[in-house]
């Protein structure tokens, strides 16, 4: 859904060998993905920069009717990653913290899960707000720093 919107896709993780022969065989095939495997941290951050967006969808185990707790609450380590890159985020509404985090410091975009397949156009849309997102960046990160703050923060997503 992401490539198909001519958008690079670059995945950045360890797979077993089946699981990774699988994804170079879809890189073969799709100009637009790029699995990069694992990097070394230091230079993880570094090729990071290189991105204009860092994008957080995960649905795992999305049923219709029933509560995803891991989705609600998902709140990846990478999204810091992200932001030390200075990369505005992509998560999905259906990712009640994370999507709090977004909003509150206006750091990204938040999406519905059906609305992937639109994410071109949406990023589109923010392209005049990018500037500004990447400064509200240090203000995250002060304040996710700041332990007393984040710790207020990760109370009122109960």
């Amino acid at each position: 859904k992401i490539t198909s919107q001519k958008l690079h896709l670059h995945i950045y993780s360890w797979f077993d060998k089946k699981a990774e022969n699988r994804l170079r065989e879809i890189e073969a095939k799709d100009r637009y993905f790029h699995y990069e495997g694992i990097k070394d941290y230091s230079l993880l951050i570094k090729e990071l920069t290189r991105y204009d967006y860092g994008i957080s969808l995960h649905t795992r185990n999305i049923s219709k009717g029933k509560k995803n707790y891991y989705v609600l609450v998902h709140f990846a380590k990478k999204f810091f990653d992200y932001l030390s890159a200075k990369l505005p985020l992509v998560v999905l509404k259906e990712s009640k913290a994370a999507a709090e985090f977004v909003d509150k410091y206006k750091i990204g975009v938040c999406i519905d899960y059906k609305d992937i397949k639109s994410l071109e156009k949406i990023l589109t849309k923010k392209k005049k707000d990018y500037e500004k997102i990447i400064k509200n960046i240090d203000k995250a990160i002060s304040d996710s720093m700041d332990y007393k703050k984040f710790l207020d923060f990760v109370r009122t997503q109960k």
